[in-house]
């Protein structure tokens, strides 16, 4: 499966991809755990233009120099034929219909909340109107989502997948050797 996770938000400030991959280090590490089983493609805006192969994940420095109307990153998208694009934020209704609009019905797009607020006015109306080019949200977790389920921005609980923001470094382990390593005793531990 090919993934692709963009944001339409531009960084300024940061020249070089590897301080702002060290900046973006966690969300980085979910890509990276992603691209194990699966080809991963991040599209970045940052003051930077060029591609870098980084643990894995093929990264994609683009400058737009039109972020309503962001054509040629959607062309950009399309070319990369992916199966599945995650967007970062909730805030970009109508850079989403047009993304929709470019990949066709096939391509699972998935919107991911970043503590986006609840919109109000046309811009509610917008967003409602986006929701019929998003295939499921992403948040942290369902009650996260109430507030836009009850606005009617979000119509059904369906929609809503519970997934962490960031990523650990922390792996299963057999427990007989978790206590070894811990030294702790008894049963009184999460083990």
């Amino acid at each position: 499966m090919k993934i692709v996770s963009l944001s339409y938000v531009r960084s300024s400030g940061f020249h070089d991809p590897q301080s702002w991959l060290e900046r973006i280090r966690p969300y980085g590490e979910v890509l990276e755990a992603l691209a194990k089983k699966h080809s991963v493609i991040s599209i970045e805006q940052i003051d930077y233009e060029g591609n870098l192969q980084w643990k894995g994940v093929e990264y994609h420095f683009v400058h737009l120099r039109n972020r309503r109307w962001p054509t040629a990153l959607h062309r950009l998208v399309k070319e990369l034929k992916p199966d599945v694009v995650i967007v970062h934020g909730l805030g970009f209704p109508l850079q989403i219909i047009q993304l929709r609009r470019a990949l066709g019905k096939d391509v699972i797009i998935l919107a991911q909340n970043h503590a986006d607020r609840i919109p109000v006015g046309w811009r509610k109306w917008l967003r409602k109107i986006a929701d019929r080019s998003i295939n499921a949200y992403l948040f942290t977790s369902t009650e996260m989502a109430l507030p836009w389920m009850r606005n009617k921005i979000i119509p059904h609980e369906s929609k809503i997948k519970e997934v962490m923001v960031g990523a650990s470094i922390f792996a299963e382990m057999n427990k007989v050797a978790a206590k070894s390593i811990t030294k702790m005793k008894g049963n009184g531990t999460l083990f």
